[in-house]
């Protein structure tokens, strides 16, 4: 019997005893389970036909990120002779003949195209990154149809690139006349998985209710995030696998598109997901489909029916597919009797190649196909099962194999280099076929004046400019004369594909020009700030209709953005007038221009580690507030940016640029962009924070750098160094005799504030310590300040102890600093018989002259200074807290005011963690939640916060704390309503989500994380008030509460109830005694940007179906106000679901329609009753009059007076 079976698995095995040479290749890895295997053979001994050069690919991430690196190169497919070939780069797909490499034709999408199509039965299915799955006829790419992945169309920044908001990055799997497909990488913005008719485009099925789950991220902390769809799906059985390209994948039902699961592996991830049978295989991981149980580690290269053939370096090994869980008892390394289980499979056959004959690609019949640099290879089956491991075939090619196709009895071979070769069984001279080398374009005619006087007013000759309208001469005027990336918008779609084709032609489309179709090129839904230059063409600005003209201005970039228009008339003019922050430049009869000059209205910087030279770790930032929605992602690598673990200085943001720190560089980008703008090499610089332990970093020693909108100041060693802000070159130098080293250093107006000759009292033990000159250090011997526009010293001052960097703060025009050492510092000395002489001290001292204001020696224990310039009060306190400095302090404060040095109110029996944010009429307590004080009195207000794991401090803004909670994570201050994430990516150990300029800004500063967070990328938010959102932790009474059934988390509405989600999803919630039946009672959800219409849309976008009864316990009796919340989200046609409601027994809704009441399915409804409650139980019944199950999706009630 066991000869049997194995016998077989080796006909299995050795298809190639099927007859007929290999046909089509229709999808990626050939099959929807991306096995790799087809089972038709190819010619044993084959001739290279032809090779195409393809243009350089435009990878989405950058090569660190080596588990999204998907669109490295082409990924193509093969169909009824034809190969369709994508392009990230051009953002088209082009079909080839299999038998020469000619192209027949090439279709362009709106964006880039990174995964391989399916094409099956004269079709093509692809996926862009404008966010659609397209279907073209296979014959002439002739488009049958389209279908938005996203909610509706929005253009945001992707690495320098327009994307949509919700890019479609799930790539296209096909089976059995449907597709499915996934929109967005964002979970904060909600996850999108489709399945399609084909033929149609007709939508079987949506989930867009899952992405933002209260789910356990890695290191065991919940937040509101699941998978991040980047790769291409798979399928097994009725299984839909969905890759997290950086997590491990999460698995729905195919046919109904319900969530079965989505488990993290903390380290696991990749886009390449592969499945057969009961498993599926990702990151060197086999997983269990049903539960996502991790079997252990396989590394398949070919899934077969019921096989596997696995690579490890030059060994080869054929598996059986399924396998057994074997549970055997062992020691656990404390001598404990344990039980262990392992899978095991069980191996067919293993042989060993040459190193030098690289990875195995595919099986095609009897044969393994592999490459490696110049070379491919093929090897019978046979003969590696009884250890003959010579290559059978072998043929030259130039460049290192990325992926192989076997079809139209040819082999296709793409190199890493982006190059097809293609091989058959014909002897024949080889074609080959170079791709176009860029070129500018030579101009038609010169130069307008318009166009002349628009070149001479930009400010940069870098960036993005936005084109409304499709002049060719003002596209070809800007490609030569300057270097701005140009997204150019025009209404006539055959203009479009014509100026598309020109441009491909030349070498230049998709790199330096982007060319999109709006029906109102005004009305082009962009995400806003971004272009440097926008100009509008006469005939789309000769049409204005009101306020068309201000939607077009918020795509301006501020500080210096250009706008202009081929096209002057008086009402223009007005409205252009009458913008905040536009400058007009100059109006003539056919040109006017303006300047958006400036910061946004209400926006702030953050110039200095902890906020401003106060130290009140706040933004005065008004604009960024919940919900916030996405700006941009990309930018620069996080390469040369400082580890995570070391804590170093937080990112500063002033004037329009982000500056951030690495081990030997500063870094400045546009916030608006996430464009690099320079980039300063400074030699360990960042060495004192460049580790990877925990380690407390600017956190105990501060910040090396400071930047204002003017200049960039940065410790460097002997010497302090002025950064020209617009090129990073150095423009001035600060020194002082002898050249002591600086230690930190601060700015208040025209004055640089910076502490000398660092010293550090190292803490070796429990009877060892010593003082030692340092570049890096706590503290300093020497304060002293500096007139920074003139680079002369004004004075300076000597401590009798230490100056602690994070004990000086500074106001408008005055110097708070302490002269002490911590209490541990005194017995580490004392233990060395070290006894410092003299009281410490805290003084006030005139920024100009360093005369001593005031000076109090009573009770100095403080380890960080902060000061409050609205409440003139200064805060001496503590900053304990995990990674900060081992003497810090967490217990007392005293508060003074600053003009005078009075106490105004002091606790030393207060124990908190720090730092401590002064916010407006509070003080606000950090760690893993905090509480707040009454700046004023410092007594207890009785609010708090709560976080999840997160070892970074809180920082705070006119409308939010935002930290790590698991996920980046944030507090919603505004509404008061508790602890919420932007899921799909973690912040870093050193605060790095800075509220400034108008945005959230967050780079990526999470260098040496392999931890499997959806993505590790810089980004930037905006508010965006209609965005879904959900958080925990908000306290409030309970009545003061509504039920947001089948929500994922809390949120609290603009009439200030807090709903609460029912059944709770997993985040810590006010507890609220209800009660429904049935149990069973199905929960669905959707994402809120799917409503159309309807009062609060985000409860109407969840609810439960089969509800008949629901009961809530309230605490008193009387007349209540109760509203009751409704959406269909299934049957648009009327009759479909009818249901009576009835409230405390009276029938309140007889045969309720929602479709008929709303006017359709994904609208909201809500309807209001008077209700008596004589039992303090609210009850609420539906009954159902046909097959259909009620619906109820919110309750809200308020107690009368």
């Amino acid at each position: 019997m066991h000869c049997s079976r194995h016998l077989t698995v080796i006909v299995a095995l050795l298809v190639s005893l099927q007859i007929g040479w290999a046909t089509d290749w229709p999808q990626w890895r050939y099959d929807a389970g991306h096995g790799a295997a087809t089972p038709h053979a190819l010619p044993k001994q084959m001739h290279l036909q032809w090779s195409l050069k393809l243009e350089d690919p435009r990878p989405s991430w950058p090569t660190t990120q080596s588990k999204l690196g998907f669109d490295l190169a082409a990924e193509p497919v093969v169909s009824d002779g034809r190969i369709f070939v994508p392009s990230s780069m051009r953002g088209t797909v082009s079909a080839y003949d299999t038998k020469n490499g000619k192209e027949l034709w090439k279709f362009f999408a709106e964006g880039a195209v990174r995964f391989a199509p399916v094409s099956t039965k004269g079709k093509v299915w692809f996926v862009s990154d404008d966010g659609h799955l397209y279907c073209l006829r296979a014959q002439d790419g002739k488009l049958l149809w389209k279908f938005n992945g996203g909610p509706f169309e929005r253009w945001a920044l992707g690495h320098g690139r327009l994307v949509s908001t919700w890019p479609a990055r799930g790539g296209p799997v096909y089976r059995d006349g449907k597709v499915w497909f996934a929109a967005s990488i964002w979970p904060f913005m909600g996850i999108f998985v489709h399945c399609l008719e084909a033929e149609t485009g007709r939508l079987l099925w949506t989930n867009s209710g899952e992405g933002m789950n209260y789910t356990v991220q890695p290191h065991g902390a919940p937040s509101f995030a699941t998978v991040a769809p980047q790769g291409h799906l798979t399928l097994s059985g009725n299984r839909l696998i969905v890759p997290g390209g950086r997590s491990t994948p999460a698995v729905f039902q195919a046919d109904t598109g319900k969530l079965e699961h989505f488990k993290y592996d903390k380290k696991r991830g990749h886009y390449r997901v592969y499945a057969g049978g009961e498993y599926y295989f990702v990151d060197k991981g086999r997983y269990q489909i049903a539960d996502g149980k991790n079997l252990g580690e396989s590394t398949p290269k070919i899934i077969g029916e019921n096989y596997t053939v696995s690579q490890k370096g030059d060994k080869l090994t054929a598996h059986k597919l399924a396998g057994q869980l074997q549970t055997r008892k062992v020691k656990d390394r404390k001598g404990k009797t344990v039980e262990e289980t392992n899978f095991t499979v069980d191996t067919i056959w293993s042989a060993e190649i040459k190193k030098s004959e690289g990875e195995i690609f595919l099986q095609a019949g009897g044969r393994l196909y592999s490459g490696s640099e110049d070379q491919i290879n093929s090897f019978e089956v046979t003969d590696l099962k009884t250890g003959k491991s010579a290559s059978s075939w072998s043929a030259k090619i130039k460049g290192i194999p990325w992926a192989m196709l076997a079809a139209d009895a040819r082999l296709f071979v793409v190199t890493q280099e982006n190059q097809i070769f293609c091989f058959g069984a014909e002897k024949r001279d080889p074609i080959h076929h170079l791709a176009p080398s860029a070129k500018q374009p030579a101009p038609e005619s010169s130069p307008t004046e318009q166009i002349q006087n628009v070149l001479a007013q930009i400010s940069s000759k870098d960036g993005f400019a936005l084109l409304l309208g499709t002049e060719k001469s003002s596209i070809d005027v800007l490609l030569n004369e300057t270097n701005l990336q140009l997204i150019v918008v025009g209404s006539d779609s055959e203009i479009v594909d014509t100026l598309r084709r020109h441009y491909d032609a030349a070498g230049l489309y998709g790199d330096r020009v982007n060319i999109f179709n709006n029906q109102n090129p005004a009305d082009f839904p962009v995400a806003p700030y971004f272009a440097d230059l926008v100009l509008v063409s006469q005939k789309i600005a000769s049409q204005l209709k009101q306020d068309a003209l201000k939607k077009i201005s918020q795509s301006v970039r501020p500080y210096g953005g250009l706008l202009c228009l081929l096209h002057k008339s008086e009402s223009i003019t007005k409205q252009l007038s009458t913008l905040p922050q536009f400058h007009i430049k100059e109006a003539k009869a056919n040109l006017l221009m303006a300047n958006r000059k400036g910061a946004l209205p209400g926006s702030a910087d953050w110039t200095h580690q902890y906020a401003d030279a106060g130290q009140s770790i706040v933004s005065k930032d008004k604009r960024v507030k919940a919900p916030l929605g996405l700006l941009w992602f990309g930018g620069p690598s996080n390469a040369k940016i400082l580890p995570r673990h070391g804590h170093g200085p937080s990112p500063q943001v002033a004037g329009g640029r982000l500056v951030i720190e690495g081990a030997d560089i500063l870094r400045a980008v546009d916030v608006y962009t996430g464009r690099l703008l320079w980039e300063r090499e400074l030699k360990d610089v960042g060495e004192y924070y460049n580790t990877t332990r925990h380690f407390a970093g600017a956190g105990e020693v501060g910040s090396n750098y400071v930047t204002l909108p003017d200049a960039v100041y940065v410790v460097y060693r002997t010497k302090i160094l002025e950064l020209d802000i617009e090129t990073g070159r150095t423009t001035k130098e600060f020194r002082l005799p002898d050249d002591p080293n600086f230690g930190w250093l601060s700015v208040q107006g025209d004055y640089l504030v910076a502490t000398v000759s660092p010293i550090s009292v190292k803490l070796s033990g429990k009877d060892q310590s010593e003082v030692v000159d340092s570049r890096f250090a706590s503290g300093s011997r020497l304060l002293t300040v500096f007139n920074r526009k003139t680079g002369k010293p004004l004075w300076k001052r000597d401590a009798k102890y230490n100056f602690r960097h994070n004990n000086i703060a500074i106001g408008t025009d005055t110097i708070y600093v302490i002269d002490s050492l911590t209490e541990a510092r005194l017995k580490a000395l004392g233990r060395r018989g070290m006894k410092p002489k003299g009281n410490s001290s805290l003084s006030a001292l005139d920024i100009k002259t360093g005369r001593v204001l005031w000076h109090t020696e009573k009770e100095i224990f403080g380890t960080f200074l902060n000061y409050s310039t609205e409440h003139d009060l200064l805060l001496q306190a503590g900053s304990a807290f995990r990674d900060r400095a081992r003497d810090d302090i967490g217990k007392g404060m005293i508060a003074y005011q600053g003009r005078s040095g009075k106490v105004l109110w002091a606790n030393r029996d207060l124990s908190y963690s720090g730092p401590c944010l002064l916010l407006k009429d509070r003080i606000i307590t950090n760690g893993n939640g905090g509480f707040a004080l009454d700046i004023k009195t410092g007594k207890p207000t009785g609010w708090k916060y709560t976080r999840n794991y997160g070892c970074n401090t809180a920082i705070g803004s006119e409308h939010l704390l935002t930290f790590r909670s698991g996920a980046a994570g944030f507090y919603d201050l505004t509404h008061d309503g508790g602890t919420g994430n932007w899921g799909g990516f973690r912040s870093s150990c050193t605060a790095n989500l800075i509220p400034a300029n108008g945005i959230l800004n967050a780079p990526d500063y999470t260098r040496t994380c392999n931890c499997a967070y959806q993505m590790q990328t810089s980004l930037a938010l905006i508010h965006m008030p209609q965005l879904e959102y959900w958080t925990f932790g908000a306290k409030v009474p309970e009545d003061e509460v509504a039920i947001n059934f089948g929500a994922p988390g809390d949120r609290r509405g603009p009439e200030g109830k807090l709903w609460l989600d029912f059944p709770e999803a997993g985040s810590p919630s006010v507890k609220v005694d209800i009660k429904i039946e049935p149990k069973s009672a199905e929960v669905f959800r959707h994402h809120s940007s799917r409503i159309k219409s309807g009062e609060l849309k985000w409860v109407g976008a969840s609810g439960l179906k089969g509800v008949e009864q629901v009961r809530i316990r309230l605490k008193e009796n009387g007349q209540y106000r109760v509203k009751l919340h409704f959406m269909e989200p299934e049957h648009k046609e009327v009759g479909r679901r009818i249901f009576d409601v009835s409230l405390q027994g009276e029938k309140v809704l007889p045969k309720l329609d929602i479709a008929q009441a709303a006017g359709g399915r994904n609208l909201v409804i809500s309807r209001e009753f008077n209700a008596t409650v004589e039992d303090g139980t609210l009850m609420i019944n539906l009954q159902s009059h046909n097959a259909t199950k009620p619906i109820l999706c919110g309750v809200q009630w308020l107690k009368l007076p």
